[in-house]
């Protein structure tokens, strides 16, 4: 019966059945999910969303793309915070150096990045005169 409630979103129950286990996780998951979804679509409705926070890592990117920040040296190693990001973001911040002017040195391995991130920075250091080393 909890399997097929399309209510409940936490159950507490000693199943002993990993199968039934399972079907029941899945059902709290999918039930919780739905929850989340309805209370999206309600406060957009009702004009109540708030955007996300954006992450320490998008507020850099963001900055570098506005030329707000003194930043000569770019270097992302490894970063985990840059993993975090989602694919779109990701290349997004290739697109961030085409209007800097101070940045001048490019540093950016083992972050698992795409053929978007490198067509966006391709042509972003394109027509970026400041850059002198990727």
């Amino acid at each position: 019966a909890v399997s097929r409630s399309p209510s409940i979103v936490v159950c507490s129950a000693s199943i002993q059945s990993p199968y039934k286990l399972k079907e029941i996780n899945d059902t709290l998951l999918y039930n919780g999910d739905q929850l989340r979804l309805a209370r999206r679509d309600h406060q957009t409705k009702e004009g109540t969303l708030k955007d996300r926070k954006r992450t320490e890592i998008e507020v850099y990117f963001d900055s570098i793309a506005l030329n707000e920040s003194d930043v000569e040296e770019v270097e992302i190693v490894g970063d985990q915070k840059f993993l975090t990001l989602h694919d779109a973001e990701k290349a997004k911040s290739g697109e961030a150096f085409a209007t800097n002017t101070s940045v001048k040195s490019v540093k950016m391995t083992h972050l698992g990045l795409q053929d978007d991130f490198a067509q966006m920075f391709g042509d972003a250091i394109a027509n970026n005169t400041t850059i002198e080393r990727v």
